[in-house]
């Protein structure tokens, strides 16, 4: 017997810009990432897709989308939170070393993003 697993929806727009733009990582990526985010049931994730989907459908100013950017969107936010998609079985060990070397590429030495 199949076992029902809930339809996931596709990746927001931000989310899409953010992963694929900024971090440059592919498509089949970003949306494993969002599905294993949308799937999980632990704190971070969950805050962090609520994000998302909030400024998906309410930022209507730069500003607003980078506060996201500087504060759940940072990089030690989003390391803690790919952590515990490991933990939790969402995202593979393999994924998620992926997903860290692309935020590492793009991280300062001060643990900030780099300037473009």
């Amino acid at each position: 017997m199949r076992r029902w697993r809930p339809r996931t929806e596709p990746a927001p727009v931000l989310w899409q810009c953010f992963c694929e733009k900024w971090l440059q990582i592919s498509p089949r990526m970003t949306a494993g990432w969002w599905q294993a985010v949308q799937r999980s049931r632990w704190t971070r994730a969950t805050a962090l897709r609520s994000m998302v989907l909030c400024q998906a459908a309410v930022a209507s100013e730069w500003q607003q989308i980078e506060r996201a950017y500087q504060t759940a969107l940072a990089p030690e936010a989003l390391m803690a939170g790919i952590e515990d998609l490991v933990t939790e079985r969402r995202l593979t060990r393999r994924d998620a070393v992926a997903l860290e070397e692309a935020i590492f590429q793009r991280t300062g030495t001060d643990g900030h993003w780099k300037e473009v």
